[in-house]
């Protein structure tokens, strides 16, 4: 509650929604954080920053008096030549101010200034140090956003235009810039839950790539019943890998056989085109008539854990119809559950303090309300009334 009064000894009580006051002589407070905040608002409204450059203390180490004053108060002598310095200072040796102290447990304005030696400008009294302000929800966004990959600007433009303008801004892109430069100033604990987070993306990946293997088929590019075992066990991303293996069959052909009755050995040619020009290289099958085992010479199954086209090519002279088991990689089957995708993680639940967790978990509850507010005009009417 505010007090107005017009000696020492008479107070008139005025309504606290009364936003036009200016201070005055005897004004009376009830406590020194109202006293700040009036004197704040105030300056935003004329278009000044405030500050605090003189408070004592009693013998219980307390504040009894404070004074309050234009960001521009005071005289700033440099040591540096004015050629030399390039950084420029905001001290006018401005007058503008007040000095509370108190009295009864209130706290009563003492003395009051109310001109400046510099022009004032309430249009852009936001961009003062003194009255920008990161408030909870700028800071949960920039910190989600950030661990998110978004870029500084493109988060401070988004809550800009939440806000409504730049003119609606309590801070500066500067301010979201700093806040989150302390914030990345990595501990080991933070590091730890950024290396969860990132572990917990590649398994969220693949869960997603899991998902889409088990209720999507790729169709296969040929009648091959090979082709078709690949296609039930692999997930879609290796499984497109194997398709090019198939669709380079077309360029393979049968140079030389050579077989026995251990195996049957392959000579290939496969057509290839470089520097423009068509040449051919020439690759070594063995393939195993007893346990349908084949290898080639480009070892391409030993080095990737893909069967290569030239296996593929003899498989199909051989008129197999499926390829042995250790060809079909356990590792990248879609009929296995991966333990590492199991790993909890979550944005930074271990490094936010208490204060931020219940925000966060309020705002979750908040936006199911508004959503539920919004449908009706008579709904957010009373939602905002209450």
């Amino acid at each position: 509650m505010i007090v107005v009064g017009e000696s020492n000894e008479e107070f008139n009580t005025v309504d606290d929604s009364c936003l036009e006051l200016v201070p005055t002589l005897n004004m009376c407070f009830d406590t020194m954080q109202e006293a700040k905040k009036f004197y704040s608002d105030y300056g935003k409204r004329c278009g000044f920053g405030v500050g605090t450059i003189t408070s004592k203390k009693d013998d219980n180490n307390e504040v009894y008096y404070l004074r309050l004053v234009c960001s521009r108060e005071g005289k700033y002598v440099s040591n540096i030549r004015p050629e030399v310095k390039t950084l420029p200072s905001q001290t006018n040796q401005c007058r503008a101010g007040i000095t509370i102290a108190r009295k009864d447990d209130k706290w009563v304005v003492r003395t009051v200034a109310v001109e400046h030696s510099h022009e004032l400008c309430s249009q852009t009294s936001n961009l003062f140090r003194a009255n920008r302000k990161l408030n909870m929800h700028a800071k949960h966004t920039l910190e989600v956003n950030d661990e998110a990959g978004v870029h500084i600007n493109k988060s401070f433009l988004s809550m800009v235009g939440e806000a409504g303008g730049y003119e609606n801004m309590q801070f500066m892109e500067r301010d979201a810039r700093n806040f989150i430069g302390q914030h990345r100033s990595t501990t080991l604990l933070q590091f730890v839950v950024q290396y969860d987070n990132v572990l917990k993306f590649k398994a969220q990946k693949e869960i997603e790539a899991d998902f889409y293997s088990f209720n999507t088929t790729v169709a296969c590019g040929s009648q091959s019943p090979i082709e078709r075992q690949f296609q039930v066990e692999y997930t879609h991303a290796k499984f497109e890998e194997v398709q090019i293996k198939f669709q380079s069959r077309m360029n393979c052909f049968f140079k030389d056989t050579v077989k026995d009755c251990i195996s049957n050995k392959y000579t290939i040619e496969e057509e290839c085109m470089w520097d423009g020009k068509s040449t051919a290289k020439y690759y070594h099958v063995e393939f195993d008539p007893l346990t349908n085992d084949t290898s080639c010479s480009c070892l391409l199954f030993e080095f990737r854990g893909i069967i290569c086209r030239h296996c593929l090519f003899v498989l199909g002279q051989e008129d197999l119809q499926n390829v042995p088991s250790k060809y079909v990689l356990h590792r990248c089957s879609k009929n296995i559950r991966r333990k590492h995708t199991l790993i909890r993680a979550a944005y930074s639940s271990l490094n936010q303090e208490p204060k931020m967790q219940r925000y966060q978990s309020l705002c979750k509850w908040f936006y199911e309300i508004a959503e539920a507010a919004c449908e009706s005009e008579f709904a957010s009417h009373n939602w905002k009334k209450n």
